[in-house]
């Protein structure tokens, strides 16, 4: 793709064309929402918030995780390994269909409602993308069912599955009612509003998943129909909250907008389903289904890494980035939240590879422990993912999403090259460092498109003092010999402590963030301790109440 032999925009150029500037009162309304600054440097509420938004996403994350691992008992005991397996195929399955549903049309409708300029258009994205959206999934959804014994065939190889690819297929054409309502809360900055509802569905669907998997004994249909009530219940209740203030009406202007800025992007979400699995089939072709089990346990914990880090910065940074392209002084945010994210990443990234060695030896048996070796490698393709997808708003905010496309399939290409090159040499090593090479190039063509086309100045200088801190440490942390958890592992805690104690004074963090870190504990600490003196009181034994020690 051709991006053209403009001069690239100066200082002078940067800030956002009239269309995209929205009158300051329309922002500032929203209830959750940042306010506008008043100074080329960024709001302190407004990095406060983004930071405590994002934890609370991290916790609810880190919640849902663990209620998977205690509800894997329940999965082992009313499951064969052959209905597990035909779960886990349906659902991959079905994750293809979703692009071509709508799922990405999702980030048009952040870009659009900040580009709005009056209430009724803003209403007009909402309303228009929660029609696109969910007819999109239905239809899909209904194709499935009707093709339900041919899925079967294919996907299972057998067509007694049939009924429940059918019930799945339920499930995929009430999935917007998830999806959907959350990103319509987000984007109005309602972000507590969707912890609830996430918190909400979970416990429904736990609920549902023990009743019909223990009392009904529905085998594994009970997954799929679950989720479905789950969808309904939950999703539908909060879809209709978001639509009735603001209507159904469908404006094919918004619908053309919606479609020109997401149709590249599932474009977008094909190449990274290759640069994330595609390695998968050349260790199958040329090693073993052992090889591949190692290679996917190593993978597990750089997915967890981007779990922890990256996904709950991303559900509030995707709507915000877009209200942030409106103020002057975007660059300053922009720079300030690109190296608060890099604390959290690389922080989050030296801790997996220092420890994955120990943990593996916990949770795992011998025949994984290898896995550990390929870990600090796959690490290093999640920072580059979550680099990328902090620094595309140029692409994003000129609305040239295809050249996401372009720079996603350039390198799932190197990827696949070399994938067939080292993996037949090296192994797993081979398929760790062609997936490495992949991901650079992808963050290389989306930060050099990005910047040509919307230049952001970011202040990479403390970025680059954390990367060197983290690489230091991550090697220190390799002459540490391997020896029983009880002396070891304090000795590597320890080298973790120094390493926080060193970014805390080492100009990653300027004074005010500092600060503004510490004033953040202090008011935790103090709502902790309010809400303990306000504990409900309790009955005693002789029936008067106590307070509730």
């Amino acid at each position: 793709m051709n991006t053209g032999r403009r001069r690239p925009a100066t200082s002078a150029d940067r800030s956002p064309p009239a269309h995209l500037v929205d009158d300051p009162v329309e922002v500032s309304s929203q209830d959750e929402s940042v306010t506008e600054p008043t100074s080329d440097a960024p709001a302190p509420f407004r990095l406060a918030s983004l930071g405590s938004y994002s934890l609370m996403f991290a916790v609810v994350t880190v919640l849902t995780k663990a209620v998977s691992f205690i509800m894997l008992p329940v999965y082992t005991r009313y499951l064969l390994p052959a209905q597990y397996g035909a779960i886990e195929l349906i659902e991959m399955s079905f994750d293809l269909l979703t692009m071509v549903a709508g799922a990405r049309l999702l980030g048009g409708v952040f870009r659009y409602y900040y580009k709005a300029q009056t209430e009724t258009e803003r209403h007009a994205v909402i309303s228009t993308s929660a029609l696109m959206i969910c007819g999109g999934y239905a239809v899909v959804g209904i194709g499935a069912f009707l093709a339900a014994t041919p899925l079967a065939h294919i996907v299972l190889g057998d067509a007694r599955f049939a009924g429940l690819v059918r019930i799945g297929a339920l499930a995929l054409a009430s999935q917007s009612l998830t999806s959907l309502p959350p990103a319509l809360l987000r984007v109005q900055g309602r972000f507590r509003v969707v912890v609830v509802v996430q918190l909400a569905r979970l416990a429904m669907q736990v609920a549902l998943n023990v009743l019909f998997l223990v009392h009904f004994r529905l085998g594994p249909s009970a997954i799929f129909l679950s989720t479905l009530l789950a969808n309904l219940c939950v999703g539908g209740v909060v879809l209709a909250m978001v639509i009735q203030p603001v209507g159904l009406h469908f404006s094919r202007h918004v619908a053309a907008a919606l479609y020109r800025f997401g149709v590249p992007l599932i474009a977008v979400q094909a190449a990274t389903f290759i640069l994330t699995f595609g390695d998968r089939p050349f260790l199958r072709a040329v090693t073993n289904l052992t090889s591949v089990g190692i290679y996917t346990m190593a993978y597990q914990f750089a997915f967890a890494l981007a779990s922890l880090t990256q996904t709950p910065f991303s559900l509030v940074w995707e709507p915000k980035r877009f209200e942030i392209a409106t103020h002057a002084n975007h660059d300053a945010i922009y720079a300030r939240v690109f190296v608060y994210f890099n604390v959290v990443l690389l922080t989050g990234s030296l801790a997996v590879a220092m420890f994955v060695h120990d943990v593996l030896h916990v949770i795992a048996t011998p025949p994984f422990f290898g896995a550990s070796d390929y870990v600090p490698v796959l690490v290093l393709s999640i920072i580059l993912q979550g680099w990328a997808s902090t620094q595309d708003i140029g692409i994003l905010v000129s609305e040239r999403t295809g050249y996401l496309a372009v720079a996603n399939w350039v390198a799932a290409g190197v990827a696949l090259v070399g994938y067939a090159i080292l993996i037949p040499r090296y192994a797993l090593w081979g398929a760790a460092i062609a997936t490495d090479i992949g991901y650079v190039v992808r963050y290389a063509l989306t930060y050099w498109f990005s910047q040509r086309l919307w230049p952001v100045r970011y202040t990479w200088a403390p970025v680059i003092r954390l990367l060197g801190i983290t690489a230091m440490t991550y090697a220190l942390s390799g002459l540490i010999p391997w020896g029983p958890l009880v002396y070891m592992l304090p000795v590597r805690i320890s080298l973790f402590v120094v390493y926080l104690i060193v970014v805390w004074y080492a100009g990653v963090l300027d004074p005010s963030d500092r600060a503004a870190a510490l004033r953040m504990i202090a008011q935790f600490l103090t709502r902790t301790a309010d809400a303990a003196d306000r504990s409900p009181l309790i009955a005693s034994a002789n029936g008067r109440p106590t307070s509730a020690a």
